[in-house]
């Protein structure tokens, strides 16, 4: 997420052999272009944990998701015995 600000930082501090116009429209693209990919980013790291909120809330707690018996034999059940 700092990336877009170092490319308007970076354009500033060095900025390209033109005219003033050009050098500006430059800037203002390098803006532009560094707005977006912020959105961008922030839009797809909310949408991520938006995910992971449902994904745990649906889980719920392990004792209670988990809590499930298992009824234990000692031998398999000889109806279920393929021949």
């Amino acid at each position: 997420m700092v990336i877009p600000l170092f490319m308007s930082l970076f354009i500033r501090l060095f900025p390209p052999d033109a005219t003033a116009a050009e050098v500006e429209k430059h800037q203002i693209s390098i803006d532009i272009l560094s707005i977006s990919l912020l959105f961008a980013v922030l839009t797809a790291v909310f949408t991520v944990a938006i995910g992971c909120i449902i994904v745990v809330l649906m889980k719920g707690p392990a004792y209670v998701a988990d809590a499930y018996e298992l009824e234990d034999a000692n031998q398999p059940d000889p109806e279920n015995k393929k021949r």
